[in-house]
Order: structure tokens, then C-alpha cells, then sequence
């Protein structure tokens, strides 16, 4: 897009806050996919991680602990699986008129599985050698790119082409870009308060989190609608 096609950011994207009753909204009304393909994985890890008890030290594990370590991989193992059905689902949900359904999300998700996982690994090395370079950088590579599996998945572009992708449409409202991260870091700060309560800490600082499930997939199509 040409500079003198930039649409005016105030018209073409919403504040940062005012999505998270969106995000929530749309919460809402896809709890059953929400709770298999995010809450069980993340249940599961947390029930082995209890378990497992890394208080009373991992040398000699007991029965417990084993059972509890290995309850913990599934819950890896499972939330790895997840990766891509469960991006498939959030970007799906905001652009197809049809309810997305966790059968859908596995089936049409998986076979994307590699390149997502790909893509958001580039991103993680592009984000982390921006930073050991120096701070600006880093900050610069994660506005640029955070939003490049989102592309891939929704347009089916290369890894390259994502990435070249996000880096484009996002530079001209990273404004609305940096505060949708801000929103988001402040959801995983009050997650992260919660989540030494004993007992259901975990669990509540979880549930803070899925508030805002839907936040970067709300921006990415706020995004593409401004850049067409």
C-alpha cells in the first residue's frame, strides 16, 4: 500500500481495550472448541505439574512425581499437537460465516502444523537476535512479525511471504499493533498474580488469560480490511 493510500488508523482499527469485550464475546460462544483444543491441554499440564512438586527436589522421583512428570509431557505433548488446529480455529472464526468446529480445526489445522511451527520459530530467533543486538531491534521484529502464522494460515503463504507479509501491513498502524500486546501483557501480569493462590490459582490465572483468546486474531482482521 502506497503512503497516500494509508487509510486513516482511527477509522479502520478499534482500541486496543475496547476488543477484549470481543475477544471475550467470542469466548463465549465457542466454549466447547475452546475447551479441547485450550483449557484441557492446559489442565492437564497443570494437574501433572502438582504432581510432580519440583518443591521436594527431582533427584529421586517418587510415584507421584513420576506419574506427575509424565502427565506433564502429555500435557506438552498434546498442547504441541494443538499449535496448529487451535490458530486454524482463531483465524477461521472471524473470517468464515460458519461456526468453526473442533473437528474442523484438527482437520483442516493439522496439515499446517509444520509450516506454523516453522514460521513461529523464525519469528522467535528473528525476535531474539534483534534483542541480543540491541533492544530497538527486538521491539521492532516482534511488531513486525508476531502476526506472520496468522497470515500464513488465512492467505496460505510461504513462510517468506508471511513474514514479509505481516511486516507490511502492520508498519503502518503499530500503534494499535503495540497496544494489543500491551493489553495482552497486562492480562498475563494479572494471570501470573493469580496463579500463586493455592489451589486454583492456576486454573483462574488461566482463565484471565483466554479473556483475550481472540484479541490478536480481532486485530490481524482489522489489519487486513485496512490494507485492502
Amino acid at each position: 500500500m502506497k503512503a497516500s493510500d494509508q487509510k486513516d488508523p482511527a477509522e479502520v482499527m478499534t482500541p486496543s481495550w475496547e476488543l477484549v469485550s470481543k475477544s471475550f464475546k467470542l469466548v463465549q460462544q465457542n466454549i466447547e472448541q475452546i475447551i479441547f483444543l485450550f483449557l484441557l491441554p492446559a489442565l492437564t499440564y497443570t494437574l501433572g505439574f502438582i504432581l510432580l512438586d519440583t518443591t521436594k527436589g527431582l533427584h529421586h522421583l517418587t510415584t507421584r512425581q513420576t506419574i506427575g512428570l509424565i502427565i506433564v509431557i502429555i500435557g506438552c505433548v498434546w498442547s504441541l499437537i494443538n499449535l496448529a488446529p487451535s490458530l486454524y480455529f482463531r483465524v477461521r472464526t472471524l473470517t468464515q460465516k460458519q461456526p468453526v468446529s473442533t473437528k474442523q480445526a484438527y482437520k483442516e489445522g493439522l496439515p499446517l502444523f509444520f509450516r506454523i511451527l516453522a514460521t513461529q520459530i523464525a519469528v522467535g530467533i528473528l525476535v531474539l537476535v534483534g534483542f541480543v543486538l540491541l533492544i530497538v531491534p527486538g521491539v521492532i521484529a516482534l511488531r513486525r512479525y508476531y502476526l506472520a502464522s496468522y497470515y500464513l494460515v488465512d492467505k496460505n503463504l510461504s513462510i517468506s511471504e508471511a513474514l514479509k507479509m505481516s511486516s507490511e501491513q502492520t508498519k503502518p498502524y503499530r500503534g494499535y499493533v503495540w497496544g494489543t500486546l500491551g493489553v495482552q501483557l497486562v492480562f498475563a501480569i494479572g494471570g501470573s498474580v493469580l496463579a500463586p493462590i493455592p489451589v486454583v490459582g492456576i486454573v483462574l490465572g488461566s482463565l484471565v488469560g483466554y479473556i483475550c483468546l481472540f484479541l490478536d486474531s480481532l486485530r490481524y482482521r482489522e489489519l487486513v480490511k485496512a490494507n485492502a
